[in-house]
């Protein structure tokens, strides 16, 4: 008897790619599994992994989670488009400039040279903390199959990340970085 986890990455995977892995998904179920084979399904997101359904044998009960995945029902998203920055805020500042002072970068084009490269470095670093996290999780899951008797295969279905964050600068971001430390 073969087991399978479908495992959704919801971190790493944007609208379009969930839906494609929601399609490869649900015809794996309707052509891989054999009869008695267990299928389980389970996503990956910000909050860590949650099984949707566990090990059964019953292909349907797999499909109407994997369809159903991630819609919301009986909410409703604050701004599902991202567009704004918070959608809770009351302009109150009748003079328009919100207590904010903005250097002018004409003035001093330094000051914007460093201001782009720290906002890159930080992006990085974020970017890698969540990698980091990502795979520490997947780890925990690894942890988790273990105590299911039997043989595993995992299926995941995801858009993947920058390796690079974990394993180093390569190729041409590599030759950039050492170009940039010679020349200051």
């Amino acid at each position: 008897r073969r087991q399978f986890l479908l495992l959704f990455d919801l971190t790493f995977s944007g609208g379009a790619g969930v839906l494609k892995a929601r399609k490869a998904a649900l015809e794996f179920l309707e052509n891989g599994p054999q009869a008695g084979d267990l299928v389980a399904a389970a996503k990956f997101g910000p909050g860590g992994v949650e099984v949707l359904v566990g090990f059964t044998p019953d292909r349907a009960q797999v499909a109407r989670a994997v369809a159903t995945m991630g819609s919301v029902q009986g909410g409703r998203l604050r701004d599902p488009l991202g567009l704004a920055y918070d959608l809770g805020f009351t302009p109150k500042d009748p003079s328009g400039k919100w207590g904010l002072e903005i250097p002018d970068s004409r003035k001093d084009p330094d000051f914007a040279r460093d201001s782009v490269l720290q906002l890159a470095r930080s992006e990085r670093n974020a970017y890698r903390q969540q990698v980091v996290s990502y795979v520490g999780e997947l780890q925990r899951l690894a942890q988790l199959l273990d105590s299911v008797q039997g043989r595993k295969q995992v299926i995941l279905l995801s858009g993947g990340f920058d390796q690079s964050v974990l394993t180093g600068a390569e190729g041409t971001e590599q030759a950039e970085a050492s170009r940039a430390v010679v020349e200051g």
